[in-house]
C-alpha cells in the first residue's frame, strides 16, 4: 500500500503518517513543496527515528509523481479531506490494490 501526500502543510500531521507507514511497511510518498522544511530540527524531533526506518520518496511537483509511478497510478484510491470550518468529512473511492492520496 502507498500513501501520498500532497504539499502536506501540518509537520505534525506529516510526522505521524511517517510514523504510521514507518510501523505499517508502508510506502510514503510526498509530493512538495511542503509548508514546511523536512530537514528542520524540530521536525525531525517530532518523527523521531522513524524516518530512517520508512520508505520515504520526494517529488518536486505532482506531474513527476505521476510520471514515476504510472505503474500503481491507475490503481489509485482517492482520500480527499474537505473542511469548512463547520464540517469536516472524508470522501474515499477504493479499488484492489489501495493507495491514497
Amino acid at each position: 500500500m502507498h500513501i501520498a501526500l500532497y504539499k502536506p502543510d501540518i509537520p505534525q500531521n506529516t510526522a505521524a503518517i511517517i510514523r504510521l507507514s514507518s510501523c505499517l511497511g508502508l510506502k510514503l510518498h510526498i509530493v512538495e513543496p511542503c509548508g514546511f522544511s523536512l530537514e528542520d530540527a524540530r521536525f525531525k524531533r517530532v518523527v523521531m527515528d522513524y524516518i530512517g526506518l520508512s520508505k520515504i520518496f520526494r517529488y518536486g511537483d505532482y506531474d513527476i509523481f505521476l510520471k514515476k509511478n504510472s505503474k500503481f497510478i491507475k490503481q489509485i484510491s482517492t482520500l480527499i479531506y474537505v473542511s469548512d470550518n463547520s464540517h469536516n468529512f472524508f470522501v474515499c473511492c477504493t479499488r484492489v490494490n489501495h493507495s491514497f492520496i
